[in-house]
């Protein structure tokens, strides 16, 4: 059956659920406590064929049906407990954020307390959300097909009828059967292998001990080599990028050895990251097991290595003591970034926590101009209102990340450093393996400085309002040590300067000295960059940025590392300047990251008629290079929808 057009109705077909405003799941009443997947991947039809048992206890006194969330699955059959169980699954009224509810009547309804399994035969869709499939001409190696499943936020339905909440944790296991010679991975512990039935065909086995929301069910298919790094950390890729990236991350034990110092040991055990192919859309995806990133972190000076630190702080923040629905996504991600530059202050020390810190208030006050510009200041909040269908990849931006952290550091700024970081290891160990929200986080916080009135009168003045519903801007801004920013800011200033004299009386020359630009880090370059950027009323005249690519190396030739070109063909674009649309055609077709491609494309649009008509000439011919959730918001930032 082919799966239902994003046009269909919007309304819901029954309500959401009473908890979670973007799932179906009657998780108030019964919930899966384990799941086993038999899967087959189909590279020739772009469809993942199987079953998924799930084992689930009923919190309830009498329970008469299971609701999981589907989108775009074909179900075949339902049996619970061994039984053919009637079910209602009508794709006609799937709705275009949410899916389509599978309803399942229980046979016999289950007391509170009562064990049953429900075991759904299915099959995905080409449209499935969850899965991207590229053609071998979309890999490095150009020799095999690659699939990747990316389940954040609400996409483990596409792939699985389930309880797509981040309030359901489970354990699974599942046993996957794909081509020779491909190699399959999990999010999961790899277990044996044998031949299908079928020749040319290997069945691979994985076990996940601990539970884990559904978003963190991910999995790899492809020609993928792993190596073995250090004690407790393995690198995958495919063949042609693993010595890269097994230099790229080197040092990742020391990491490790700063994040478990922190946080305490790591909950899920080792550590495995795999490389993904070019259009992945995020940096990174802490899915434990299997942490994927994005290769364009492979800059060959390890200067970009901070996404796989944030990677590692979500064994933590999220995998383990994570939010209970999207509307708190900050209790992941701001802790994540607490941690991550946690790490990095023991690393690096101090100031570089600070300057990250610095870096990540200008990307937080870059989503606010956006969401002011396009009238959505509600994603600015801390807390978002998701109820009504509001779909959470709608509110994905640096808020959660940046907003989140800010808070965080407010609260570290109140009771000390110390004391802060004490409160840390007790937080993630009291809610080890616990999905939370904000009530639950701010009784926590509450409780444990309870004793300590010097603690309690400093958290007395939090405006807590004004954190988690006001707009815009934080309310309080801690000072940062701005040493490692300074000079990098000061060379920029230098160049809008020169930008303005040249507007003002034609200048044919400037008098920038930029022999500081020899010593910055590349975390420096790009900070001097986002000044650039800052700078909305500056425009800089062809003549000076030709000048500042010679002086500064910046010629898109030089350009080796995509922190540093995105943000230079940004400056150019902003500038109105079309020498290098050429170039930024390559780049946004060359990376599928929605970092790097959404601010382009929109600059690219906004750059001049022509640019227009080009950024969406390129996008509509290279649409399926991208990854689905990535092309909806192209769509919407080029205004094709």
């Amino acid at each position: 059956m082919a799966p239902p057009s994003s046009s269909s109705s919007a309304a819901l077909p029954i309500p959401a659920s009473k908890l979670d405003p973007s799932s179906f799941a009657n998780q108030d009443e019964i919930k899966t406590t384990h799941f086993h997947l038999e899967w087959d991947v189909d590279f020739a039809t772009q469809i993942i064929t199987g079953s998924v048992a799930h084992t689930l206890v009923a919190l309830a006194e009498r329970v008469e049906r299971v609701i999981f969330d589907t989108s775009g699955l074909t179900v075949r059959s339902v049996h619970v407990d061994g039984v053919a169980a009637a079910f209602q699954h009508d794709p006609s009224a799937h709705h275009p954020v949410l899916g389509a509810p599978l309803i399942i009547t229980l046979p016999t309804p289950a007391a509170r307390g009562a064990t049953v399994v429900a075991t759904i035969a299915y099959a995905t869709t080409p449209a499935c959300t969850g899965a991207q499939w590229l053609a071998a001409a979309q890999t490095q190696g150009k020799t095999h097909p690659f699939l990747y499943t990316q389940c954040q936020a609400i996409h483990a339905r596409a792939l699985l009828p389930c309880m797509d909440t981040p309030a359901v944790r489970a354990t699974y296991s599942a046993t996957v059967t794909a081509p020779d010679p491909l190699l399959v991975l999990m999010s999961a512990q790899r277990g044996a292998t044998r031949p299908a039935d079928v020749a040319g065909r290997t069945v691979y086995a994985f076990e996940q001990p601990v539970p884990i929301a559904s978003y963190l069910i991910a999995a790899c298919v492809g020609n993928i080599a792993v190596r073995q790094v250090g004690p407790r950390f393995t690198i995958a890729a495919e063949p042609e990028l693993i010595d890269a990236a097994a230099w790229e991350f080197a040092e990742t034990e020391a990491t490790i050895d700063a994040f478990e110092a922190i946080a305490g040991p790591n909950p899920f055990g080792n550590v495995l990251y795999i490389l993904l192919p070019r259009s992945y859309l995020f940096g990174g995806m802490e899915n434990p097991g299997l942490v994927v990133l994005n290769p364009s972190l492979i800059a060959g000076d390890r200067s970009n290595v901070n996404v796989q630190i944030h990677e590692l702080a979500h064994h933590h923040a999220g995998n383990s003591a994570g939010t209970n629905t999207w509307q708190d996504f900050y209790l992941n991600e701001g802790w994540c970034v607490y941690l991550e530059r946690a790490i990095i202050g023991e690393l690096e020390g101090e100031k570089a926590r600070h300057f990250h810190a610095i870096m990540g208030q200008r990307a937080l006050r870059e989503s606010i101009a956006h969401y002011r510009e396009t009238n959505e200041m509600q994603f600015t909040r801390l807390i978002v209102d998701l109820s009504g269908a509001v779909d959470p990849d709608a509110a994905f931006s640096s808020v959660p990340y940046e907003r989140g952290f800010a808070l965080l550091m407010h609260l570290e700024s109140l009771v000390g450093l110390a004391k802060f970081r004490q409160f840390t290891r007790a937080y993630f160990e009291h809610f080890k393996f616990k999905a939370l929200d904000t009530v639950m986080f701010r009784a926590f916080l509450k409780d444990y400085f309870a004793s300590d009135a010097d603690a309690t009168r400093a958290l007395g003045q939090v405006d807590w309002d004004a954190w988690l519903h006001g707009e815009g801007d934080v309310p309080v801004e801690v000072p940062y040590d701005d040493s490692l920013a300074r000079e990098c800011h000061e060379l920029a200033d230098a160049y809008l300067s020169a930008a303005k004299r040249l507007a003002e009386d034609g200048a044919a020359a400037t008098d920038v000295d930029a022999a500081p630009w020899q010593h910055f880090s590349t975390l420096q370059k790009m900070a001097f960059m986002d000044r650039l950027l800052d700078a909305t009323d500056v425009t800089f005249p062809a003549p000076l940025l030709r000048e500042m690519e010679a002086t500064l190396s910046l010629r898109p030739a030089d350009l080796g590392n995509c922190e540093l070109a995105f943000r230079w063909y940004w400056v150019c674009l902003r500038s109105h300047d079309e020498t290098h649309f050429g170039p930024i055609g390559t780049f946004v077709t060359t990376w599928g990251r929605m970092k790097y491609v959404r601010p382009l494309y929109r600059a690219w649009a906004a750059a001049s008629p022509r640019g227009l008509e080009e950024a969406r000439q390129t996008f509509v011919k290279h649409r399926d290079f991208y990854h689905s959730v990535c092309a909806k918001a192209l769509e919407k930032d080029l205004k094709l929808v």
